[in-house]
Formats: C-alpha cells, structure tokens, sequence
C-alpha cells in the first residue's frame, strides 16, 4: 500500500567535510485529513476487518522501515567507525 516511507539525509558534519551525519524520518506517502486537520493513514473503514486489514499493512510497512535504517551507514566519524553500517 506505501502508506509510509523512510526518508534520509546525509549532511556534513562541518561545513566542507568529509565526515557525515544521516538523519532519517518516517514519512507519509499518500494519506488524507479531514476537516479536523488530523492525517488518515487509511480509507473509511466500516467493519473490524478492514481495519485490521489497513493496520497490519501499517504493521508490515513499519517492519520494512526499521530493517532499512538498521542497514544504513549512520555516519562516518571515525569514533564510530566500528559501528558502520552499510546498505
């Protein structure tokens, strides 16, 4: 359903260097609101089993994501250099 995606950035530590940082965040793909203003990750639902359904699409998106982040090279100063990660 691509409800969620995972967005990254890497940026320099300092301005012109070669060390960086990532930064990641959880984002919307496609959702809607309503006329409160709040984000609907999901069509209408009108039974317990469509709800379910939207909610273990959410579940398995979430899955996909922390296995992502947990592949990615975080940064690469060499203090953590014993942490890296790549994807």
């Amino acid at each position: 359903m691509d409800t969620l995606t995972l967005v990254t950035e890497k940026e320099p530590i300092i301005a012109g260097s070669t060390q960086w940082k990532m930064r990641a965040h959880i984002a919307a793909g496609s959702y809607t609101s309503d006329g409160q203003g709040r984000i609907l990750l999901s069509p209408d639902c009108v039974t317990a089993g469509e709800v379910g359904v939207w909610a273990d699409s959410l579940i398995t998106e979430l899955q996909e994501i922390k296995r992502r982040a947990a592949r990615l090279q975080w940064d690469n100063h060499p203090k953590n250099s014993a942490n890296l990660r790549s994807e």
